[in-house]
C-alpha cells in the first residue's frame, strides 16, 4: 500500500503526496522570507526607531528565541492534537503577528510581534515535516525534503533582495502587510489538499511542565549571551543567568525521565542517525543565519560598502541561488547514496567557505565577497536537506512530530546562539582593533570613545561620529572603522567555520555505521520507536 493510500481517508477523498507538498512549501516561503529579509530591512527599522546595536540583535534574536522555546511542545501537540490543526493554529498566528509587526509604533510593539511571529513559525515547521513524514513513503522522502528544504532555500536566496526591495520602495512595513496575502494563498491550499490525509493522532496529554522549563532554560541561555558585553560577563546578572539555564536544563532532564508522556523522549539520543541529523541540524541554522545576517551587516555597514537594503539583497542573490540549487541536488543524491556524504559534504564546505570569507577586506571588490559567499551557500543548502531528514529517518510516524519538534529546537537553537554569540564577538574584536588604530592615528581620546561607542549603535550614530572628528583625520577614521569591522567579521565567520568542522566530523562518525536501537523497552511502550537505518 502506498504512503498516499495510508493516509487517505476514504475512497472520495485520495490525498494526492505532491499537492500537499505544494502547499507545505508554500507556507515555509513566508517563512523564509520574514526570517531573511528582516536582514536587509532592519536598517531601516533601526533608523525609524533609533535601535542601537543590541537592541538590533534582540528584534532579530526575539522572533529566533520564541521559536527555539516553542518548536518542540508544537511537536509533541502536533502528535496529541493533530499536525493539520496545528498547522491551522500557525497560519492564524503568523497573520496575527505580521499585522502587528506591520502597525508597530515604537520597539516594543515590533518585538511582541516579532515574538509572536516566531511562535507560529514554530509552530508551522513541526508540523509541515511531520505531514511529509506522513504522505511520502520512505524512499521518496529525501527527495520530499529535498523539495521542501528548495521552497525554504530559495525564500533564503531572494529573502535579503525580497526585504530591501519593500524597504527602498513602499517601506519595511510593506513587507509585513503582503504576509496577509502569503498566508491566505497558504490556507486555501490547506483547505484544499490537507483535509484528506490522514494521521493517527495518539492524544494524551500534553508536557506543560517540560514546555515551561525549555522555554525557562533557553530564554535565559541566551540572555546571559546577549547581554553579556553590556551587563559584564562576571556581572550578578550574567552569571545568574546561566547559572539559571544550567538548573532548569537539569531539572528538565529529571522532569522527562519521570512524566508519562514527556516533551522529549532522551531515549530517541540513543539512535545514531536521529543524533547526527540534531547536530547538524543546530550547525546548519547557525551556519544559515550567521552567513546571512552578519553578511547584511557587513554589506550595509557605512565605512565598507554602504549598500542600500536593496543592494545588499543583489549583491547576496548569488549566494542565495546557490544555496537553492544545493537544496535541491543533495536531496536527490541522499535518496540514492544515503545521508553520510552528502550530510558531511554540506557541513564541510559551510565551514570552508566561512573560512574563505576571512581573506575578505574593506577594499575586497563585491564580485568577489559573492563569489566566495557561494561556497558557503552550498554548504548551507545542501545541508537544508540533509540534516532534518537524516534525523527524520529513524524514527515512527506516530512521534514524527515531536521528532520534529526536537530536530527544529536544534535549528533554531543554532540561529539564535550565532546571533547571540556572533554580535558579542564581532562588537568585541571590532572595539579592540578600533581603539587600537584611533590611539595610533592620535585621534583624541574623548572623539576615539565616541567613534568605539557609535560602532555598537547605529549605523546612523557611526556616521555622526565620525562627521565630527577633525576634517584632516576624518578619511583615516573611515578607514580605521571599516578594517575594524572586517575583522569583527572575520572572528564571526571564523567561530561559524568551526562549528560547521565540528559538526561535519560528526556527521561522518555518527552515520558512518549500521544504527541499532537501543531504546530500552519500557520506552516502547510508552514512547517513539526508532528503528535502524543503514546509509
Amino acid at each position: 500500500m502506498s504512503a498516499a493510500e495510508r493516509t487517505s481517508s476514504g475512497p472520495s477523498a485520495a490525498v494526492k503526496p505532491w499537492m500537499v507538498l505544494a502547499t507545505l512549501s508554500s507556507s515555509v516561503v513566508f517563512i523564509g522570507l520574514n526570517t531573511t529579509a528582516m536582514n536587509t530591512a532592519i536598517a531601516d527599522i533601526s533608523v525609524e526607531f533609533d535601535l542601537s546595536a543590541t537592541t538590533v540583535g534582540w528584534v532579530i534574536s526575539c522572533y529566533l528565541l520564541a521559536a527555539a522555546a516553542t518548536v518542540a511542545p508544537a511537536g509533541q501537540f502536533g502528535d496529541v492534537f493533530g499536525r493539520k490543526r496545528m498547522f491551522a493554529i500557525g497560519l492564524a498566528l503568523f497573520a496575527l503577528s505580521s499585522v502587528i509587526i506591520a502597525a508597530a509604533p515604537g520597539t516594543e510593539v515590533l518585538i511582541l510581534g516579532r515574538t509572536i511571529q516566531g511562535a507560529s513559525s514554530a509552530v508551522l515547521l513541526p508540523a509541515q515535516l511531520a505531514i511529509i513524514r506522513l504522505v511520502f513513503s520512505k524512499e521518496q522522502q529525501g527527495m520530499a525534503v529535498g523539495i521542501w528544504a528548495a521552497s525554504a532555500s530559495a525564500t533564503f536566496a531572494i529573502g535579503p533582495l525580497y526585504g530591501g526591495a519593500w524597504a527602498d520602495s513602499v517601506g519595511w512595513r510593506g513587507l509585513f502587510w503582503f504576509d496577509l496575502v502569503l498566508v491566505t494563498v497558504s490556507a486555501v491550499l490547506g483547505w484544499i489538499y490537507l483535509r484528506p490525509v490522514h494521521e493517527d493522532v495518539r492524544g494524551g496529554r500534553p508536557d506543560w511542565t517540560g514546555a515551561a522549563l525549555l522555554a525557562l532554560a533557553i530564554f535565559l541561555l541566551v540572555l546571559g549571551v546577549e547581554q553579556g558585553r553590556t551587563w559584564g560577563w562576571t556581572s550578578a546578572g550574567v552569571l545568574g543567568s546561566f547559572a539559571g539555564a544550567a538548573a532548569l536544563g537539569v531539572i528538565f532532564w529529571v522532569v522527562e525521565h519521570r512524566v508519562a508522556e514527556p516533551l522529549v523522549h532522551f531515549p530517541l539520543f540513543r539512535n545514531r542517525p536521529y543524533l547526527a541529523g540534531v547536530l547538524t541540524t543546530f550547525a546548519q541554522g547557525f551556519g544559515l543565519l550567521g552567513f546571512l545576517y552578519f553578511l547584511s551587516i557587513y554589506t550595509e555597514g557605512y565605512a565598507i560598502y554602504d549598500y542600500s537594503p536593496l543592494g545588499a539583497g543583489i549583491a547576496m542573490l548569488p549566494a542565495g541561488l546557490c544555496m537553492f540549487v544545493a537544496a535541491l541536488v543533495f536531496g536527490r543524491w541522499a535518496d540514492r547514496v544515503g545521508y553520510r556524504v552528502p550530510n558531511t559534504l554540506g557541513m564541510v564546505l559551510m565551514g570552508v567557505g566561512a573560512a574563505l570569507l576571512v581573506v575578505v577586506g574593506a577594499d575586497t571588490p563585491i564580485w568577489l565577497l559573492a563569489t566566495i559567499s557561494c561556497v558557503t551557500a552550498i554548504g548551507v543548502g545542501g545541508g537544508f536537506s540533509t540534516t532534518s531528514a537524516a534525523g527524520m529517518s529513524a524514527v515512527e510516524a506516530n512521534v514524527s512530530g515531536e521528532a520534529a519538534g526536537v530536530v527544529n529546537v536544534a535549528r533554531y537553537l543554532g540561529t539564535v546562539m550565532v546571533v547571540a554569540l556572533g554580535t558579542v564577538l564581532m562588537l568585541s574584536v571590532s572595539s579592540s582593533r578600533l581603539t587600537t588604530s584611533l590611539d595610533e592615528a592620535g585621534v583624541p581620546e574623548t572623539q576615539a570613545l565616541e567613534v568605539d561607542q557609535a560602532m555598537s549603535l547605529s549605523q546612523a550614530d557611526l556616521e555622526r561620529s565620525i562627521e565630527e572628528v577633525a576634517p584632516d583625520q576624518r578619511a583615516t577614521v573611515t578607514s580605521d572603522v571599516a578594517d575594524a569591522s572586517a575583522d569583527g567579521f572575520h572572528a564571526a565567520q571564523i567561530m561559524i567555520a568551526i562549528v560547521s568542522l565540528l559538526a561535519a566530523a560528526a556527521s561522518w562518525v555518527l552515520l558512518g555505521e549500521r544504527a541499532r536501537s537501543s531504546v530500552p523497552e519500557a520506552a516502547h511502550h510508552r514512547g517513539p520507536v526508532v528503528h535502524a537505518v543503514s546509509h
